[in-house]
């Protein structure tokens, strides 16, 4: 790491040399220069400064009293820059602070908390605010750290992109759904079972919108027996055997593999979903936050995202 010292510079650190040695050959060869440069170079910093700073005789070499005042301040500066620079390579280190982040809120409990839990582990001293909101923020006004979103691509370009995941959209319902109301073999057998839809303010999936066999959009209405603002409850409602729903792969494909979950209409051609981005505001980050950053990154890499 580079040092600051932006004061103490060479004609200060000369003086600094010859004051504590008392002698201008003590001080030279400790500087590994020659005597006669060096007391050239005190007397032309005595010149710049327009005090003199020694009393010289041909047997002894004092500090004048403005000399040993120039003295203290010169070491009380030596030692802020000692302190600064210590403050600075602790600070390049510290794993400690709040890290804030804003994410969409049915990322908690997969992705977020797990995350937490990880490095917590690891730096204890690293804390946490989560901000679970589905609408905008503005990342620099609201001083957010990192931020996870599901856009169809991130409406500030100033933000830095650190990782995206292209998300494809699952009709799924559990075994015990499956087994009261039987498997839909058509989509057109979806509009008679009953549907679990997200639904908040203008956004409303009550009509499945799908590509037929022709590649032609087509949109079918729904038996929507839940509407709720939060996909957590909608993948609830699902597991409990209430309704089915539509969901994003990542939010079921750990149920999909256990086989909690059962997935419908496996070639029912469904547009995609926008894309989840972790993306950062374009400033300085700290140790903790970088930390955190690289922690969400593999937790995105490690989760199984994508159903063939």
């Amino acid at each position: 790491m580079s040092t600051m010292m932006l004061v103490i510079q060479k004609p200060y650190e000369y003086f600094l040399a010859v004051a504590e040695r008392g002698s201008f050959s003590q001080a030279a060869r400790h500087l590994e220069l020659d005597p006669s440069y060096l007391s050239k170079q005190i007397k032309r910093l005595e010149a710049e400064l327009g005090i003199q700073l020694f009393t010289r005789t041909t047997r002894s070499l004092a500090l004048t009293r403005a000399g040993e005042v120039f003295y203290q301040r010169l070491r009380q500066i030596e030692s802020l820059d000692q302190e600064l620079n210590s403050y600075v390579e602790n600070a390049q280190h510290d794993m400690s602070g709040t890290v804030k982040i804003t994410t969409v809120a049915h990322l908690d409990s997969l992705l977020i908390l797990p995350m937490i839990h990880a490095v917590q582990a690891r730096y204890p001293e690293i804390q946490f605010e989560v901000s679970y909101n589905d609408s905008m923020v503005n990342l620099v006004d609201q001083a957010f750290d990192l931020a996870i979103r599901v856009w169809k691509k991130p409406k500030d370009s100033s933000l830095i992109i650190a990782e995206r995941r292209e998300v494809k959209s699952v009709l799924v319902a559990s075994p015990d759904f499956i087994s009261r109301y039987g498997a839909p073999k058509q989509v057109e057998d979806l509009q008679h079972l009953p549907a679990a839809v997200y639904k908040n303010g203008p956004i409303n999936r009550e009509t499945l919108q799908y590509l037929d066999s022709q590649g032609q959009p087509q949109r079918l209405r729904l038996k929507a027996m839940y509407q709720a603002n939060h996909v957590g409850s909608l993948l609830l409602s699902t597991l409990q055997g209430l309704c089915y729903t539509q969901a994003q792969d990542y939010m079921v494909a750990e149920h999909l593999q256990t086989g909690r979950l059962i997935r419908l209409l496996p070639t029912l051609d469904l547009p995609p979903e926008p894309t989840l981005w972790l993306v950062y505001p374009n400033r300085q980050l700290s140790p903790a936050v970088a930390y955190v950053l690289q922690a969400l990154k593999a937790r995105l890499k490690a989760t199984k995202l994508g159903i063939a």
